[in-house]
């Protein structure tokens, strides 16, 4: 049927005001997946400013994904899962806290003789919850002082126990993620 292509040129307008929307946040999350789509693999790029989001399929991942999305012309803030092809766009880069967290908690399961990353969870989780205490007046420049102290702390931590135990070649998300 061609309900799908009907929709999609109704509603053209709101479409586009989306994607305006999203151009102008200052910051975007970005994220990339894989779908199958009539039997065929696609990439799915996501594109968020917290109140819009919206969905693009293309055949090719990379570069390729990219082209006719908010995120081509995009002048902000991208968040995202440390794609490399995302950082070829927009201003700045921070990579999805979700993202490490998953890393660090893969890295806590396959290198369980090491105690960075288990000490680096915590320390994440307590700077995301501490932000969220503060969203409207933000974080003392002494509280973020602090934690960028403890941060450092932990990533000597990792410097340590992989100088003493190197990664392996099975395993080197770990260590990819230290690095």
């Amino acid at each position: 049927s061609g309900l799908c292509r009907e929709f999609s040129l109704k509603s053209k307008e709101e479409q586009d005001d989306l994607f305006k929307g999203l151009l102008d946040a200052p910051v975007m999350h970005v994220d990339g997946t894989s779908a199958r789509i009539d039997g065929c693999n696609h990439h799915v790029i996501v594109c968020s400013n917290g109140i819009a989001t919206m969905y693009f399929a293309w055949e090719n991942k990379g570069h390729a994904a990219i082209k006719g999305t908010p995120v081509e012309t995009f002048g902000g803030i991208s968040i995202h899962d440390h794609e490399a092809c995302f950082y070829s766009y927009g201003y700045d880069h921070q990579e999805c806290m979700v993202h490490i967290e998953r890393y660090l908690r893969d890295s806590i399961e396959n290198e369980k003789n090491l105690t960075w990353h288990r000490l680096m969870l915590e320390l994440i989780q307590e700077m995301i919850h501490e932000n969220n205490l503060a969203c409207a007046e933000g974080i003392t420049q002494e509280k973020i002082a602090e934690f960028e102290a403890r941060y450092d702390a932990k990533v000597r931590t990792a410097t340590k126990e992989y100088e003493e135990e190197p990664p392996s070649d099975y395993y080197r998300d770990g260590y990819n993620l230290y690095l």
